[in-house]
């Protein structure tokens, strides 16, 4: 089935953002070095990211929803037949990587603060900037040596890797809180579910994935509506109504 989530505060969709785009810039990376234009497209997950850190202060945002999830697990620790073992293990867990990013400082401090790059960064903007023409230092730059790019390359990745680690973890235990559970379109095909005022993170839903059908999801802290469309030859959206089980999940950590 294909995944689709819907974030209920921006916090949680700027981490599902920057999840997307670690994802993309970590797949370049493995591939780094294959041809120009997978190296360009590094490059642009690269900018991606540094703007986003450019724009908001994600690394204490991101230590301030850790610690919370940190202080749930420690209230977890007062149910009855709690498995403690797995709330340690998930402390420590947390712990390490609250303390990664910490000490980490300011992130990707390598790529942000280099000159090089930075060059780069501001012809990349420009449709046509890094051709030979316009930019030969960087087509030169392509075909140095591959073991020195390989180098320079790594530590610009890594100097975000503390972001990408606690991003991952912070989304891992939102997710983790709940198991989906099957439904189906009514007729009208519109599936409507009360939330009853409780503070959901994320809702989670899995669509069949031959059905060629995406959900658009709306929500607040009292209602939730699923609407399953579908594109036709001309790539026009219609509204589904003919019923089709999907599974949904609403998470809060």
């Amino acid at each position: 089935m294909t995944l689709y989530e819907y974030p209920f505060s921006e916090k949680i969709r700027s981490f599902l953002r920057l999840e997307y785009l670690f994802q993309r810039l970590f797949f370049f990376h493995q591939n780094f070095g294959i041809n120009p234009e997978s190296d360009e497209s590094l490059l642009g997950a690269l900018f991606d990211i540094m703007d986003v850190c450019e724009r908001g202060d994600a690394r204490n945002t991101l230590l301030q929803e850790l610690d919370k999830q940190k202080n749930t697990l420690q209230e977890y620790r007062n149910y009855p037949e709690i498995n403690l073992s797995a709330i340690d293990s998930a402390l420590i867990d947390l712990n390490q990587v609250s303390r990664e990013l910490h000490d980490a400082g300011k992130i990707g401090r390598a790529a942000r603060e280099n000159e090089w790059l930075a060059k780069i960064k501001s012809r990349y903007v420009v449709p046509g900037g890094l051709s030979s023409t316009e930019f030969p230092a960087y087509q030169g730059w392509l075909k140095a040596n591959h073991a020195q790019r390989q180098q320079v390359v790594d530590q610009w990745v890594d100097s975000f890797r503390p972001l990408s680690e606690g991003v991952n973890r912070l989304l891992h235990f939102i997710r983790a809180s709940r198991d989906p559970e099957y439904v189906t379109t009514p007729a009208n095909g519109v599936y409507e579910r009360s939330l009853g005022g409780q503070p959901f993170q994320l809702i989670r839903v899995w669509v069949p994935e031959s059905s060629g059908v995406y959900p658009e999801i709306s929500a607040n802290k009292h209602v939730t509506f699923v609407r399953l469309y579908e594109l036709n030859e001309q790539l026009e959206a219609h509204l589904v109504t003919k019923p089709i089980g999907f599974k949904i999940a609403f998470c809060n950590f």
